[in-house]
């Protein structure tokens, strides 16, 4: 089985690239907010312990948005990126042993049978660290992540 999974759910920034005064992760996909789907995904998988990170502008809108959900919600000071919202949760699993499922808070297709899958190679090959990629046709407006031969990410 392996030690304990918690996920961590990405949902501060300022959502510029959306163009819209509201948080990207509270814009509605089939009459749920975007956040909705990356937390039923992890339940989906029977993860109990749900962190959300959240700040920036729209901290408060999420806030009240998710105060029903039962997660627990980890404040980044000043959203700087994916690493920083990770480091965020330092206080929160400090001297525990755990695997963190790290997830975007707006990405809405996933699935309970890709993220199985993902899981369990995960804990096979007993790595420090997996991460999922994608490759897309164009990859405008999204981070990249540079591979070696052997798909190694550098």
């Amino acid at each position: 089985m392996g030690r304990q999974l918690v996920s961590a759910i990405l949902a501060a920034g300022h959502s510029s690239r959306m163009g819209s005064k509201k948080s990207k992760v509270l814009h509605l996909l089939a009459g749920k907010p975007l956040i909705s789907y990356p937390i039923d995904l992890a339940r989906s998988v029977g993860i109990e312990e749900i962190y959300v990170v959240v700040g920036g502008p729209h901290e408060k809108d999420l806030r009240e948005a998710l105060e029903s959900k039962n997660v627990t919600m980890v404040r980044q000071s000043e959203p700087k990126g994916t690493g920083d919202a990770v480091a965020s949760l330092e206080s929160e699993l400090k001297d525990r042993e755990v695997d963190i499922l790290i997830l975007p808070g707006d990405a809405p297709l996933l699935t309970t049978e890709t993220l199985t899958s993902f899981i369990e190679f995960h804990r096979e090959k007993a790595r420090i660290a997996t991460v999922m990629t994608a490759e897309i046709p164009d990859p405008t407006g999204y981070g990249r992540i540079v591979r070696s031969t052997g798909n190694r990410i550098l």
